[in-house]
């Protein structure tokens, strides 16, 4: 994500505009939108930053989030939504986006969050439709064990009737042998009654 688009996210949510920042952190009138064209100085992003109470990374959009793009493309495909229909929807670039599903750039987890809901999901039925359970869970978590369990909550409830032998390597004559087990447990449950 650009820069000028991330400092306009965080005026948005702080209720003012880009021209009453640069004013109160005086700096000239579009100053912050030349950042489009040319790199801003350490020193400018950092009184940005300090004012948002966000780190310089946050600023610039690099997440910490890698390796979910492909995964994002896919399931944008799948919903047939274009590359435009999406990046409107998540109020960032066309290019932007591209990057992000070319594992580019890394996605923040708001990001993330924003992308998923556009989507139509939230990032815990997203990461569990997609199966990225342990490699991103450590990255999007980031240590919050309130969000991970429910992350777990969901999963288990995704998984409550997946027969428990179904991501075991069993051989013909043990899965004949579960079957009439279950067989068997039907004929006493259906005798008990």
């Amino acid at each position: 994500m650009e820069i000028v688009d991330n400092i306009k996210n965080l005026c948005s949510k702080n209720g003012m505009t880009i021209p009453k920042l640069e004013k109160e952190l005086g700096f000239g009138n579009g100053t912050i939108y030349n950042w489009i064209k040319s790199s801003p100085s350490l020193e400018k992003l950092q009184k940005v930053a300090s004012y948002f109470k966000v780190t310089i990374d946050d600023l610039v959009g690099w997440g910490h989030i890698y390796n979910l793009g492909s995964y994002i493309e896919d399931e944008r495909e799948a919903q047939n939504l274009s590359l435009e229909d999406l990046s409107t929807a998540i109020k960032i670039s066309q290019e932007s986006l591209s990057q992000i599903e070319n594992n580019k750039i890394p996605l923040t987890s708001e990001l993330l969050e924003h992308i998923t809901s556009s989507l139509g999901m939230t990032v815990q039925e997203f990461l569990i439709k997609y199966e990225m359970y342990e490699d991103a869970i450590t990255q999007y978590y980031k240590g919050d064990i309130k969000a991970y369990l429910e992350y777990l909550r969901h999963e288990e409830k995704n998984n409550i009737n997946k027969p428990i032998h179904e991501d075991e390597d069993w051989t013909a004559k043990e899965l004949e042998e579960l079957e009439q087990f279950k067989q068997f447990l039907r004929m006493k449950r259906s005798t008990n009654k």
